[in-house]
């Protein structure tokens, strides 16, 4: 194939507070796709735990990270989609 064939979806970026949970979701896939797994990323971070990553009824991904040894700047959620 001369394209890829895994769509990226990527949720905004949140936020992670020293001692607290933060969680933020992707859009679902474009038009066509379903998503097949799913992803995050703390932005090089080591403050933040990854907590945990579920696939939602809306064909979306939400992960959530918990600041267990400090604040981390950012806790990005990333889906990835197949062509359905």
């Amino acid at each position: 194939m001369k394209k890829p064939i895994l769509t990226e979806v990527a949720s905004s970026p949140a936020p992670v507070g020293a001692g607290s949970a933060a969680t933020t979701t992707t859009p679902a896939c474009p038009s066509g796709n379903r998503l097949i797994t799913g992803g995050f990323s703390l932005n090089g971070s080591t403050n933040a735990l990854f907590a945990q990553g579920s696939f939602n009824p809306d064909g979306t991904w939400t992960a959530s990270g918990y600041g267990f040894f400090g604040a981390a700047p950012q806790l990005t959620a990333y889906g990835y989609c197949l062509p359905a």
